[in-house]
C-alpha cells in the first residue's frame, strides 16, 4: 500500500500539484474502501479513512470553484482591512452611544453584541483548539458548517 500511494514517501505528496493531490487522495479512497473494517481497524487507520472520505468530495469542489491561489499576502492584507474595519465600527459606535443613561446602554450593548458574540466564540474554539478559526463565506460573513467533534467520531465508528 504505502508503496503504491506514497513510493516517494509522506512528504511527497504533499508537494504535488493540487490535482494530482486530489488524484492521488481518490485513488487511496478506493482502496481504503475495500479495505474490510477489520483490516482498518488493524492497521489503525479508522480515523484517517473517514477525515479522507469526508475531505476528497470537499476538495474537488473547492478545486472546481477557483484556480487562483490565494497569495498569503492577499489573505494578510484582506485580514487587516477586516480587522482595521473593525475597529472603525467600534469606535463609530462607542463615540456615538457614550452616555451612560440606560437607553444608550442598551443600544451600545445590542450594536456591539455580535462582535463579543464573535470574540467569546473565538476565544472558546482556541481554548479547545487551536487549529484555524472556522471557515467564513466571504460573501456573507456567515460561519460555513464543519462537522462536530462527535459527528467525526459517528463517522470513524
Amino acid at each position: 500500500m504505502l508503496d503504491k500511494h506514497l513510493p516517494e514517501g509522506a512528504a511527497a505528496i504533499t508537494n504535488q500539484d493540487a490535482e494530482d493531490l486530489l488524484s492521488s487522495v481518490e485513488e487511496m479512497n478506493e482502496d481504503f474502501a475495500r479495505f474490510s473494517a477489520t483490516k482498518r481497524e488493524r492497521i489503525n487507520i479508522m480515523v484517517q479513512v473517514a477525515r479522507l472520505a469526508k475531505l476528497a468530495p470537499l476538495f474537488a469542489t473547492e478545486l472546481g470553484l477557483s484556480s487562483e491561489r490565494m497569495e498569503f499576502k492577499e489573505l494578510s492584507t484582506a485580514r487587516a482591512n477586516g480587522h482595521e474595519a473593525l475597529c472603525k465600527l467600534v469606535s463609530t459606535i462607542i463615540s456615538e452611544y457614550q452616555k451612560e443613561d440606560p437607553e444608550t446602554v442598551e443600544t451600545r450593548a445590542a450594536l456591539l453584541a455580535p462582535v463579543f458574540a464573535q470574540n467569546a466564540k473565538i476565544s472558546e474554539r482556541r481554548k479547545t483548539n487551536p487549529a484555524p478559526d472556522v471557515d467564513v463565506d466571504p460573501d456573507t460573513g456567515e460561519e460555513l458548517e464543519r462537522p462536530a467533534d462527535d459527528e467525526e467520531e459517528d463517522a470513524t465508528s
